[in-house]
């Protein structure tokens, strides 16, 4: 016999790699496949296996093994799937439709994976319907069930403006911008060709240097730590010493406000951070500070100093070196830590706990470096009342701002009362008051404090006694200090 046809698919896994062939001798044709590699030989003897299996239906022609990698099929001019379930609908044949139905259903379902939610083509899939495109998993996915994970190619040292994005197979997505097929459909447009170069080569050098970046990184952060709660007093530590980033470094300074000691350092040649370059725009501080209990005036005053394999231990000196000095000067332009250092200021006021929303962490951290000694214990109730701007429509608020623990003790009325206003973390209580009522607030703002605050700075009541208990009681220590 004469081949008069070859066709050779390479595109597909090796496993389905094949060379499709036609065959003539006279009048008589054969088709044959045969696999391209050793991997394949599985997928040739499952093909056998499964034509010889539905050849009865009457669709699947045919089929003999010629060797251990080839298999041959009668040459048929017949109907496509498509067209013989339509042939079977147009003669009213529901037998023959719903035989055809069920074995093409049959083959798809056993590719699925509902608990996963994944469609996985096997090889008698990929026969019968073709080799559907579908990228490799990736490991990491699998092994720590990712369903989607984006990153910034900067983050490890790659070109800024670019990222990745892996989304676990089954899930679908809406297109991010329509009219071309880049990006898998998802998004279309020109790739950044030379970006994406470049975050694969960053992110590829950052993998086979992580082990000893790590350990280099990390070494000059801990001296930098340490170096800092030496040289400086009364600074501290944010988040666990040994759990944290290589190049993570987070010292809260008591009695500075977080923006002069950026903008010193800066000046100083050191790049450092209050927040979330998210958020550089922002003075607020850092939420994260804020969720792990600290107060705002001490978040205020706190730092980031980022490490990474690009610094050198010239780098950690010289910050030893400029930043106590910034933070003696800030320190001694500051009039309530000049008094607190003379000893001018002997008593203080701490609220321990709440009843109804537990410790009051945020102010224990206030007093972790400060030397004291409790002279006396009250247990005082509380009572929270809601303000607005004299003149603003109630309609018109968006937001209720007070102290966290304010907030905790009313959610449920407010909730009930209000229900769309948005949360507004404040240091203090009054001090929202006053920051309504000298419009350092929005006007559309509420703020929560006690009835003498609100009286005192002329603010409009328009809920009494929002707490959620009755029985609402917060234990405050007297302390002396030394």
């Amino acid at each position: 016999m004469k081949k008069i046809y070859s066709k050779i698919t390479k595109e597909r896994r090796k496993q389905f790699q094949i060379e499709t062939y036609i065959m003539k001798d006279g009048e008589q044709r054969l088709v044959v496949k045969r696999a391209l590699a050793k991997d394949g030989v599985a997928h040739i003897r499952k093909m056998s296996d499964y034509y010889e299996k539905n050849k009865d239906e009457g669709i699947l022609c045919p089929s003999k093994l010629i060797s251990e990698n080839e298999i041959a099929f009668e040459f048929l001019t017949g109907e496509s799937l498509c067209n013989t379930m339509l042939e079977a609908l147009e003669d009213k044949d529901e037998v023959r439709f719903l035989s055809l139905l069920r074995m093409y259903d049959g083959i798809i379902r056993s590719n699925v994976n509902i608990e996963r939610r994944t469609f996985m083509p096997d090889a008698q899939f990929v026969q019968v319907f073709g080799e559907v495109s579908f990228p490799d998993e990736m490991e990491c996915g699998k092994e720590m069930n990712i369903d989607m994970l984006s990153l910034s190619a900067h983050k490890f040292h790659g070109p800024k403006g670019t990222g990745a994005f892996y989304c676990r197979r089954g899930i679908a997505l809406n297109s991010l911008i329509d009219g071309g097929a880049q990006e898998r459909g998802k998004r279309a447009g020109t790739e950044n060709v030379a970006g994406i170069v470049g975050l694969g080569t960053a992110i590829r050098i950052a993998n086979e240097e992580m082990e000893e970046t790590t350990k280099r990184v990390s070494a000059m952060r801990d001296r930098l730590i340490d170096g800092i709660l030496e040289k400086i007093p009364q600074c501290r530590l944010n988040g666990p010493r040994e759990n944290r980033l290589p190049g993570n470094c987070n010292i809260s300074f008591l009695g500075i406000e977080g923006e002069s000691l950026l903008l010193r350092l800066d000046l100083a040649g050191i790049a450092a951070s209050s927040g979330s370059a998210c958020a550089s725009s922002s003075l607020d501080p850092s939420h994260v500070l804020l969720a792990i209990g600290l107060p705002h005036e001490v978040a205020h005053g706190s730092v980031r100093l980022s490490l990474s394999d690009f610094n050198t231990e010239q780098d950690v000196d010289y910050i030893l070196e400029k930043l106590p000095e910034i933070v003696s000067t800030l320190r001694s332009m500051s009039p309530l830590w000049e008094a607190m250092q003379k000893g001018e200021i002997q008593y203080g006021v701490l609220g321990v706990e709440n009843s109804t929303a537990g410790p009051v962490g945020e102010f224990v951290h206030t007093f972790e470096n400060i030397s004291y000694e409790k002279i006396g214990v009250y247990v005082l109730p509380i009572h929270h009342c809601m303000f607005k701007k004299p003149g603003v429509d109630t309609a018109s608020l968006k937001e209720v701002a007070s102290h966290p623990q304010a907030l905790r003790q009313t959610v449920n009325t407010r909730k009930a009362k209000f229900p769309n206003l948005a949360e507004h973390e404040i240091e203090d209580t009054a001090i929202g008051a006053e920051m309504l009522a000298k419009g350092t607030l929005p006007e559309t703002t509420a703020a929560i404090c006690s009835a003498r605050a609100g009286k005192l700075w002329n603010l409009e009541m328009i809920a009494e006694n929002i707490e959620d208990s009755s029985e609402n009681r917060t234990t405050f220590w007297l302390l002396k200090l030394a």
